[in-house]
């Protein structure tokens, strides 16, 4: 008679396998305590050499395999362990449900920190730390509004969303912010995804070479000119 695994017990800790867990009713049948201890930590070793584990050392990783041999006996076996077997109710409590925060963003392009930013920029009292934190976050949302829209950005529409998104809490003036013009940095990416003044610089760097070869060629073209006279004189 053929004996199938569908036909035998459930395995109760599937990382050790059907061996393992025969092994363990072997132990928890031998009667004499101190041959049962002894299986028991030979079982142990040998569950410790089927789960590689960089930690085989550390308290922890063995009290983990007590704690799943008393698993695999079903908190059946009784033995002189280094650890007490577990309430079974400890092992198989469920741990708590995470709870998410509910609903979505209202400007999903910002995503949520933003809005927690602006929340703690409401706080505020002092006016020169506001206008700090408000020009902080509106850089940082310039950056996410151009990964976003990859398109230009106006300073306007992000101080605009700054008011939007904490329902009028966070106040202070538009129009000092960009007078002064500090949302502008030379850090913010454009649609390219390469910085403002890398691109001015290479800019720069392009024209004065077109004006240094510009220079060069019309002083050739005098010299040339020149030497055309010269050459019309003397033989005249």
């Amino acid at each position: 008679m053929h004996n199938y695994n569908t036909t035998k017990s459930e395995i109760l800790q599937k990382e050790y396998g059907r061996n393992i867990q025969e092994l363990a009713a072997h132990v928890v049948s031998i009667e004499d305590r101190q041959e049962r201890t002894k299986a028991a930590f030979a079982l142990i070793h040998l569950m410790k050499e089927l789960t590689p584990n960089k930690m085989k050392d550390s308290p922890e990783y063995a009290q983990r395999l007590w704690d799943d041999l008393y698993i695999i006996t079903d908190f059946k076996l009784d033995v002189d362990a280094p650890f007490e077997c577990p309430e079974p109710a400890s092992i198989h409590k469920k741990p708590q449900t995470v709870p998410y925060l509910g609903g979505q963003p209202r400007y999903r392009h910002y995503g949520r920190n933003i809005e927690n930013m602006i929340a703690k920029a409401s706080e505020i009292e002092d006016e020169e730390e506001l206008i700090g934190a408000v020009v902080t976050i509106g850089k940082l949302m310039k950056i996410f509004y151009l990964q976003w829209n990859r398109d230009n950005v106006d300073d306007r529409l992000i101080l605009d969303d700054i008011k939007r998104i904490s329902r009028g809490s966070v106040k202070f003036d538009n129009d000092k912010i960009l007078e002064d013009n500090l949302l502008a940095s030379s850090g913010t990416p454009n649609r390219t995804g390469r910085n403002f003044s890398n691109n001015n610089r290479r800019r720069n760097f392009s024209n004065d070479r077109r004006n240094n070869n510009n220079n060069r060629n019309s002083g050739q073209n005098r010299g040339g000119q020149g030497k055309g006279n010269n050459y019309r004189k003397r033989k005249n």
